[in-house]
């Protein structure tokens, strides 16, 4: 039985920094070449022999110290992108037969050495008939990845198999954001720099607890609609200033109880007309009227100014109907047009 013509070939040392987009390395296989003097990447000249068409011919080769190997990701199936090699690193060899390829893994873990890198993981989410129709890419899989050349992580679920939504989770370590969204829109963003949170959802957001607790400076909401308050119990307003309500239709206020108001200061209310209607309306304190009073029912007057205990009428009474007097009238003139039959008025 012929054994696997892939097998390893050396461990090797990176001779160079590996490029950021690049899967490939110059490696110093220190057992297949361990006495070599001078730098990594020296160049030595040698002669070569070889045979053509049975015709011995030779011919001047470079020979370098360093072999260009590709990154095989050896038990890394779903990683996408390569370690990002720093020149020092130890990796390990392998070869195919006498092919000249050379492919590399990392082997030993190194955190003096290892800096800066990206890594991409992806997982499949393919049904099993798309098989040889789709290649795996980032619209097709779930997948994280984590760069600090750019400084950022980012987590995707894709939607492609018949997910409700997908889902994009990023952490914007430059700008110092993080970032929660779907394929709907939605979205939640904590700006921590700014110390701004900002939700938007399409629909409705609903929480479901004992208590909520709002401790801030001030407090707005915008509403193109409108803004209800359902209580089982109180609802208690208490402002240390002002509180302002301005409608561009109409306020109203039902209550199957009492509704109190009482404000240390005046009460002022301006309107185009005011309609109060109740079985029975009682005015404690005196009432000042600037402008005309009908009265469509039966007045009675208890007392004019506060000590006299009289009507006191500063003016013209004007009756149109009869007056009924059970008492004196007293009257520096009166002149009557008709008769008039009173005890003491002839």
């Amino acid at each position: 039985m012929d054994l696997t013509k892939f097998q390893v070939f050396s461990l090797a040392i990176v001779a160079e920094n590996k490029e950021r987009d690049s899967v490939d390395i110059s490696a110093l296989p220190i057992e297949y070449l361990p006495f070599v003097d001078g730098k990594l990447t020296e160049v030595v000249e040698e002669q070569a022999e070889y045979f053509l068409e049975n015709e011995r011919l030779s011919t001047t080769i470079k020979k370098e110290n360093v072999v260009i190997a590709k990154w095989l990701p050896f038990g890394h199936s779903n990683r996408v992108t390569p370690p990002d090699l720093i020149k020092g690193e130890t990796v390990l060899l392998f070869t195919y037969g006498d092919t000249g390829e050379y492919y590399w893994t990392t082997i030993f873990n190194e955190p003096i050495i290892r800096r800066r890198e990206r890594v991409v993981y992806l997982y499949g989410n393919m049904d099993e008939d798309t098989k040889y129709k789709e290649v795996l890419g980032e619209n097709n899989s779930h997948w994280i990845d984590i760069n600090a050349y750019d400084k950022y992580i980012r987590l995707h679920t894709s939607d492609n198999a018949g997910e409700a939504t997908a889902y994009d989770i990023i952490l914007d370590l430059k700008e110092g954001v993080l970032t929660i969204r779907d394929a709907q829109e939605n979205s939640i963003v904590l700006d921590s720099v700014n110390g701004v949170l900002t939700a938007q959802i399409n629909e409705k957001i609903h929480a479901i607890t004992k208590e909520v607790v709002v401790d801030c400076d001030n407090a707005t909401v915008n509403a193109s609609e409108d803004i209800k308050a359902l209580a089982k119990g109180n609802v208690v307003v208490d402002a240390g200033k002002n509180i302002s309500a301005t409608a561009g239709s109409n306020i109203s206020a039902n209550a199957s109880g009492n509704i109190s108001a009482s404000a240390g200061g005046n009460v002022s209310v301006q309107a185009s007309a005011v309609s109060i209607q109740a079985p029975n309306i009682a005015l404690q304190g005196n009432v000042t009227i600037s402008g005309s009073l009908a009265v469509a029912g039966g007045m009675a007057v208890g007392g004019g100014s506060p000590s006299s205990g009289q009507l006191s009428i500063n003016g013209n009474l004007v009756g149109t109907g009869s007056i009924n007097i059970n008492g004196d009238l007293t009257a520096n003139t009166l002149t009557a047009l008709v008769s008039c039959s009173c005890p003491n008025y002839p």
